[in-house]
This record gives structure tokens, sequence and C-alpha cells, in this order.
């Protein structure tokens, strides 16, 4: 699943809480579409919440493991449940 809302990053969130929460789908997603440091950490919450770890995505599709959404850090993240 591929997310790109342009703002919208915490609606939907919100509104998909229950699926993801029970489903694991592979998500791809700009989470740093705010600069507002309330919004980044609720969208974290939610996305964590859900079950999910953050992975920001590097040179070369190199993904490493992050510890949180800030306005200066990374914008696009690959989304992973553990197993």
């Amino acid at each position: 699943m591929r997310r790109h809302l342009e703002g919208a990053q915490l609606e939907l969130w919100r509104g998909g809480r229950r699926f993801l929460s029970e489903r694991a789908p592979v998500v791809m997603a700009e989470l740093r579409d705010s600069k507002d440091a309330a919004v980044l950490r609720e969208i974290e919450e939610v996305v964590r919440g859900c079950g999910y770890r953050l992975y920001a995505v590097r040179k070369h599709g190199r993904l490493v493991e992050h510890n949180g959404i800030t306005a200066d850090g990374p914008r696009n993240f690959v989304l992973l449940k553990p197993r």
C-alpha cells in the first residue's frame, strides 16, 4: 500500500486504525507533510499504536529503523509490523 495525501495523513491514519491494526500491509508513506510538531507526534502515535515500526528510506533504497517523526527528519518511510 502506498499513501500520498498532501496534508491528510492524520485523518487517514485515524480512520484506518481498525484495518491497519488487524492487518499487516506494508505501507510506504510520506509522513512528514506537516511542520506542526503536535501533528507529527500524533501521526507517530497512531502509526505505532497500530503496531508498526518506522523505517526511513535512505540512499539506494536502504531502510533504517527510525525513532520519531520530526519536522527536520526524514520524509519518506516504509512501515512494517514485526512478526
